[in-house]
């Protein structure tokens, strides 16, 4: 197929978003004809797009598709939109609109995806801070006026919930440095050993799994 002419490439381009709200660089190029991806960027940019925040921006959308709620997000077919734009804005923003700050797991909850590592970027640039708690790191506005409104808020909220669980069994805490041994060369991850744990027989929640790992000095990156 010879190139497209720019009228050309915006009826293909036009035609394939009708059929499908997101699209990917490789649904472009066949629309198109063409492997490259400088053809692609040239008949894309000639519209009003938006890129995922999730899949590392490798989803478009035009931009009056995506219906976005209240904290600015749109979800499609598990694909992140934010009107904020990259994963980064998107977590700092949350975290800076948050009443009582985020714990890693809420922030996951929201963006559906792990968090650690733009975490870690947004404190390290002072986009938002954090502070350590009996719970683990809770991530706070980089406003210092804020950020103690947030914490205030958290340990009222704490102040109200039931009190934490018994310890967990010895056969419980054996059952879940066993899970850790066989992670040995993979990542520590508290959701699979509650699954794997189910296999068992052995009812266990996500925190119990992540307070005894604090409580035994075990990083949940890598096992030892």
């Amino acid at each position: 197929m010879g190139r497209l002419t720019a009228a050309a490439g915006d009826r293909a381009i036009t035609r394939l978003f009708r059929r499908r709200r997101i699209v990917q660089t490789v649904d472009l190029q066949r629309a198109l004809g063409t492997s490259s991806r400088m053809t692609v960027w040239r008949h894309l940019r000639r519209r009003s797009y938006v890129t995922s925040f999730t899949d590392k921006g490798g989803y478009y959308a035009l931009a009056e598709v995506p219906e976005y709620d209240d904290r600015g997000l749109w979800f499609h077919e598990g694909i992140g939109f934010s009107r904020h734009g990259t994963l980064q804005a998107t977590v700092a923003h949350l975290v800076d609109l948050s009443e009582a700050g985020m714990t890693q797991r809420e922030l996951r909850a929201s963006v559906g995806v792990r968090a650690h590592d733009t975490l870690l970027a947004l404190v390290d640039a002072r986009r938002i801070s954090r502070r350590e708690t009996p719970g683990g790191f809770l991530y706070l506005s980089a406003s210092p006026r804020r950020a103690a409104q947030q914490l205030k808020k958290h340990e009222e909220v704490l102040a109200t919930r039931a009190p934490p669980p018994m310890e967990l069994p010895a056969q419980v805490l054996i059952a879940i440095l066993l899970e850790v041994v066989r992670a040995a060369r993979c990542r520590v991850d508290a959701a699979r050993i509650v699954s794997r744990l189910a296999d068992q027989q052995i009812g266990v929640t996500e925190d119990q799994v992540e307070q005894t790992l604090g409580r035994l000095g075990i990083k949940k990156k890598r096992a030892p």
